[in-house]
């Protein structure tokens, strides 16, 4: 395959990314029917937030979205903070570093706009995203941890001051 290739989504895109989004954490066992509906949407994220998808050769391999506070996307992010949502790669692509590109666009993207910080939280057993988040510099903020989806377990909160 070519080199990667990351842009932000444009409408035309919304299908695709919504598809490889849903994809990815259901086949993660990370998304139930409720959350399945809110990936496949992909056209709202596009329109009320920032969706980077990386391309090479014309196939979408992964996709990531950056809200802000107070917006409908954001879960957990404070005044000065992007919230990092729903990366995801395709199984074909794993290995390739698509999520660190991913990544890079979402706090270049943070940086530019003058964000102090960048905030996400992963499922427990995310154990592939924990490792690029530490890399990365995240830090665990267990005391910003939470539970959208009582009987499971609490989603967990990393942050990197920019």
């Amino acid at each position: 395959m070519s080199e990667v290739e990351i842009r932000r989504a444009g409408h035309a895109d919304a299908e695709r990314v919504g598809a490889l989004a849903e994809r990815a954490y259901r086949q993660g066992g990370w998304a139930d029917e409720r959350y399945s509906k809110l990936l496949l949407d992909a056209r709202s994220r596009i329109e009320e937030a920032t969706v980077f998808v990386a391309v090479a050769d014309g196939v979408m391999l992964g996709t990531v979205t950056v809200a802000r506070p107070g917006s409908r996307f954001a879960s957990l992010a404070r005044a000065g903070e992007a919230e990092v949502r729903m990366l995801a790669v395709d199984d074909a692509a794993r290995g390739r570093g698509v999520g660190s590109l991913l990544m890079d666009a979402c706090e270049g993207l943070a940086r530019d706009e003058g964000s102090a910080a960048v905030v996400l939280c992963t499922e427990p057993d995310m154990y592939a995203a924990h490792r690029l988040y530490q890399r990365r510099g995240y830090a665990r903020q267990p005391e910003r941890d939470w539970d959208w989806r009582p009987g499971r377990p609490l989603l967990q909160v990393y942050r990197l001051e920019l």
